[in-house]
Order: structure tokens, then C-alpha cells, then sequence
């Protein structure tokens, strides 16, 4: 057994909801977890950790909208699951963060033109205002 970390994490509506939550890593016969996915993509729609059953992951997606011939449950191993974890949460988070953090330095190099300050006046007025980059 591994300690680590794994995400607690509901998808819906698109959007995603994470917690990170202190857990035992436990792989029985080399499964870590079941996942379900959109059969034409890929895109996961739901991940549990354990040893269960198939099709209780199933059941929450055609409960949550999805056809059940548009989805796969499968068991996946913790290599398996970081690789979809990096791909379909992590990676996209990471992208709206730098998204916004680009969006937002246009937006400040906008208004310190508009307003006609110095790099440093501007840089005091967000200090004042304690605003950051």
C-alpha cells in the first residue's frame, strides 16, 4: 500500500468540481478503480476508486443524460488513471488558469494605457488596490 492523494471530483453540467483527499493507494489485481467514458472520445464522465462491480458507473451517467451506448465503464489501473486524470482534469484546469491569467495582464496593460500612468505609478495604484499579476 502507497499513500497519496487522489481527487474527489463530480462532473456536471461541464463543470468540475475537485477536492484532493488523503487516501491509501490500493491496486487488487492490478485495478485501482473503475472510470466511465464517452465511447466516441474518451472524455470521462465519472471515476471510482476500488474494487467494485461494473455498472453502478454506468447507471449515474444514463441517470445524468447519457445514452447507455454512448458510454464504456471499465476498471483502470493507477498508471491508467493518472493518465486520464491529467488529460481530463488536470491539464484542462491548468489551461483555463493560464487563459485567465493572460486575460486579466491584457486587461491591466489596457487600462494603465488608458489611464496614461508610468509602470510604476500603475504598479503603486495596484499595490493600493492589491491587485496582482
Amino acid at each position: 500500500m502507497t499513500k497519496g492523494f487522489t481527487i474527489l471530483f463530480v462532473i456536471w453540467c461541464g463543470c468540475v468540481f475537485a477536492q484532493p483527499l488523503p487516501m491509501v493507494i490500493v491496486e487488487k489485481n492490478g485495478v485501482y478503480g473503475r472510470v466511465c467514458v464517452e465511447k466516441d472520445t474518451g472524455k470521462l464522465i465519472e471515476f471510482q476508486t476500488g474494487y467494485a462491480e461494473l455498472g453502478t458507473l454506468t447507471k449515474n451517467a444514463v441517470s445524468s443524460g447519457h445514452s447507455k451506448n454512448d458510454v464504456v465503464e471499465k476498471y483502470v489501473s493507477l498508471k491508467e488513471w493518472e493518465i486520464l486524470e491529467k488529460k481530463w482534469i488536470i491539464d484542462p484546469v491548468e489551461e483555463k488558469k493560464k487563459k485567465e491569467k493572460t486575460e486579466k495582464v491584457k486587461k491591466l496593460e489596457k487600462i494603465k494605457k488608458e489611464l496614461g500612468l508610468s509602470e510604476e505609478s500603475f504598479n503603486d495604484l495596484k499595490q493600493l488596490l492589491k491587485l496582482e499579476e
